[in-house]
């Protein structure tokens, strides 16, 4: 009788495949804890910038996450050949993955553009954002597989919290809902590194004062909140209940 959504393309979904009635449907955008107030440990956060610090002196692309097909990494790997050179690559994560990512950079001659630190805590996550200059998160569809999209993609909610602009994908969900095109971020066209690198030039060579990632920070926290979300659910119940 009714539907809570969780982001706009997730609306289209009910209302695409399932007929659904969409004056039925209210979306509760997904949300995540302000990642800005659990960055408060200067100890761990000089232990990361110093990590980073002594990986590249050069500015930083970070992909965090894990390394599986999907989402993507072998696209990004090779949208750097296109990518400014003042940028290098931090990969954060691992997975079944890593192994023919790292054969593609070493074909493509990028070992000093492209660097692999494993794994991380769930608490180190947000010195990593807060100590990089552009979150990518280069997702691709893979109709083939268990795991087709990113249906969200919360890494996203986090980097643009830490005002760190964010490029993503049209296979991650979230893509549609936060990332306002040159204003907030940038969204690419999935599987495309030609125009993902693009799109991330496009934030390298805009984003004075870092005014793309303050953008962001704003847009987030008016779309994803948990005041707005609780609203939706009533409504959504008051008017089921109604009927």
């Amino acid at each position: 009788d009714g539907v809570v959504a969780a982001g706009s393309k997730a609306k289209e979904f009910y209302i695409d495949e399932f007929g659904f009635d969409k004056e039925k449907i209210v979306i509760a955008y997904n949300t995540t804890i302000d990642t800005k107030d659990y960055v408060n440990d200067e100890n761990l956060n000089n232990a990361i910038r110093q990590k980073l610090q002594n990986t590249t002196s050069k500015k930083k692309l970070l992909y965090l996450g894990r390394i599986v097909k999907y989402k993507g990494l072998d696209v990004l790997i090779k949208a750097m050949a296109n990518i400014n050179t003042e940028y290098d690559l931090i990969k954060v994560g691992d997975g079944e993955y890593k192994k023919e990512s790292e054969d593609l950079v070493k074909e493509l001659d990028l070992n000093t553009r492209v660097h692999f630190l494993g794994g991380c805590l769930s608490n180190e996550a947000p010195y990593y954002y807060k100590n990089s200059d552009i979150f990518v998160l280069p997702t691709r569809f893979r109709l083939d597989a268990n795991v087709q999209m990113e249906s969200w993609g919360f890494t996203v909610n986090e980097a643009m919290a830490l005002e760190v602009p964010a490029v993503t994908t049209t296979a991650v969900g979230s893509g549609f809902d936060l990332i306002v095109d040159g204003l907030t971020g940038g969204l690419a066209v999935a599987g495309d590194e030609k125009k993902l690198s693009e799109k991330i030039n496009f934030i390298i060579e805009n984003n004075e004062d870092n005014k793309i990632g303050k953008e962001a920070r704003k847009h987030l926290l008016k779309t994803c909140n948990y005041d707005d979300n609780l609203k939706a659910y009533e409504n959504i119940i008051k008017k089921v209940l109604d009927e």
